[in-house]
């Protein structure tokens, strides 16, 4: 295997190193140098991202830090487990928690094997125990807690509105000044325009998913970008047609124009109720699998996450703990089967 050299992998596996001496609290050292040496011989055989892997995960070892994942592989559970209090947690609260409280769904989140945090600068939920959080105005003090999951060896994923009806207004009003306090961490972030926004019930039209997709790629180039939809959804083309959607209701069109060419990785939703509680769900996820998982029937392939699944029945009592891992593992068999992979966003296998 013969890979070509690419500054763009080197500078980016420099700043994964330069993250980890601040996660250590140590500064910079010539050591630096050697770490991007060895990780751009290794690329040579074993390609750029299998070497980033091994020499970021060796000097994390050497540092004394523990093991740090991919940003692209999502292993995160963000409504599916409880807090020692007995707390849902449900990550887009982490802005309304204690200190204490934060430290001890981090820890928790670390000892299950997971590797990234929900953020979201607007946290509310009909019934939470847990005070909401309104800081889409306050971008500095968001942007502390970004700092705090990246420090503590997360990778955020942050959904930059609710997705409810009227907050496609906060690409103007609110997300340039969220943007510019979070470019120190962009390498680190995967960006998401809102919440369940596309689809019959969603709080946005086709037309501004669209104009979403392509600023947060001009506010934040170097963030990851995820696109989160309606219930069973695949696709951000308008399904009734709206007569101003870009695609004119062209399904696998939309991720090769308009902003969805531009999104690294679909966070898909499972249905919810009788669905995620028996097997009736799979059906759709095996048409994703055959459609964006491998690129099949006219569609791009698409990085998939089986990202939304129990979250709302494990929220309101309708299943508990166990439920996320079982269906997580139903998921990851089906995509196996086509010789294809996916990753988590409601708990691991």
């Amino acid at each position: 295997m013969d890979h070509q050299y690419d500054e763009a992998q080197i500078v980016a596996f420099q700043q994964d190193v330069i993250a980890a001496y601040a996660e250590a609290g140590r500064q910079t050292d010539l050591n630096n140098v050697v770490w991007s040496a060895r990780c751009t011989w290794d690329a040579r055989d074993i390609g750029w991202e299998a070497s980033r892997i091994k020499h970021l995960a060796e000097l994390r070892a050497e540092l004394g830090l523990r093991p740090r994942g991919l940003r692209s592989d999502i292993r995160a559970n963000f409504c599916g487990a409880k807090d020692g209090q007995g707390r849902v947690m449900f990550d887009v609260f982490y802005i309304s928690l204690s200190d204490a409280d934060r430290e001890d769904w981090r820890k928790q989140k670390a000892s299950a094997g997971l590797t990234h945090i929900l953020l979201c600068p607007n946290a509310g939920y009909p019934g939470s125990p847990i005070p909401s959080r309104d800081l889409r105005g306050q971008p500095a003090i968001f942007a502390g807690y970004v700092e705090e999951v990246v420090n503590a060896g997360f990778f955020p994923i942050i959904f930059m509105t609710t997705g409810d009806t009227g907050t496609a207004a906060d690409m103007d009003i609110y997300w340039p000044n969220l943007a510019a306090v979070l470019q120190p961490y962009q390498e680190s972030l995967i960006v998401v325009p809102g919440f369940e926004v596309v689809g019959p019930g969603g709080g946005w039209t086709s037309k501004e998913l669209s104009d979403s997709l392509q600023l947060l790629k001009q506010l934040l180039p170097n963030a990851m970008l995820g696109v989160h939809l309606q219930p069973e959804r695949a696709s951000g083309a308008s399904n009734p047609l709206e007569s101003d959607d870009p695609w004119q209701g062209d399904e696998p069109g939309f991720w090769r124009s308009h902003g969805g060419e531009l999104v690294d990785v679909f966070l898909y939703q499972t249905g919810h109720g009788s669905s995620i509680l028996s097997d009736a769900w799979q059906e759709r996820w095996i048409e994703v699998r055959d459609r964006l998982g491998v690129g099949g029937h006219t569609w791009k392939k698409v990085p998939c996450s089986f990202f939304e699944t129990v979250a709302y029945d494990f929220y309101h009592g309708n299943c508990n703990e166990s439920r996320a891992p079982i269906v997580s593992g139903q998921a990851r068999d089906l995509f196996e089967q086509s010789e294809t992979s996916c990753t988590f966003g409601n708990g691991l296998p």
